[in-house]
């Protein structure tokens, strides 16, 4: 590949600096051209081509990534547990209890907390509970998930995904006689 992009190269310097010339034809109109005419022509001299030398390219080194802290606090299970995953909930105010399962429990001393996404929406931020009812939930189907961050924000773990239905009653419904 070196072989071919030295040659295109010396090709390419070698026609850059071949003569040009100029002639004007029978009905006054410029030509310019690298090969002569049979007759009347003038020989150009052009200015030097300008070139720029190359830069030294030096790479980035890698950021330093940040050093974990020596106690750094891992959850190895964080899941919905209640609903389950296709659940159909009736409720009329559309309330809606959302249980997790969290091991190790929730750490605290850190300011760990947890979001809650209804539709990929946060519902409830910053919570320290793992029972937590959601209100005014609209009737049809929802998918429900957690999120366990950091106190800088930082997301630590997701939980399952759940599918939910709720069945709200409708005043469009007629009562039965």
């Amino acid at each position: 590949m070196r072989i071919f992009i030295t040659l295109l190269l010396l090709l390419t310097t070698v026609h850059a600096q071949a003569k040009l010339y100029k002639w004007v034809d029978e009905g006054g109109e410029v030509h310019y051209s690298d090969s002569p005419p049979a007759r009347d022509m003038q020989s150009l001299d052009l200015p030097p081509l300008q070139t720029t030398p190359a830069v030294k390219y030096t790479p980035r080194k890698p950021a330093e990534q940040a050093k974990p802290e020596a106690d750094t606090f891992r959850y190895n299970k964080f899941a919905i547990s209640s609903p389950e995953n296709n659940a159909t909930i009736r409720d009329n105010a559309g309330n809606l209890t959302v249980a997790l399962a969290i091991d190790p429990p929730l750490n605290l001393e850190k300011n760990h907390y947890i979001n809650i996404l209804l539709d990929d929406r946060i519902k409830i931020n910053k919570s320290k509970n793992t029972s937590i009812t959601l209100s005014f939930v609209d009737r049809g189907s929802h998918t429900l998930t957690a999120e366990l961050r950091s106190a800088a924000g930082k997301l630590l773990k997701t939980s399952n995904t759940v599918t939910i239905h709720m069945h709200r009653f409708s005043k469009l419904h007629k009562k039965a006689p």
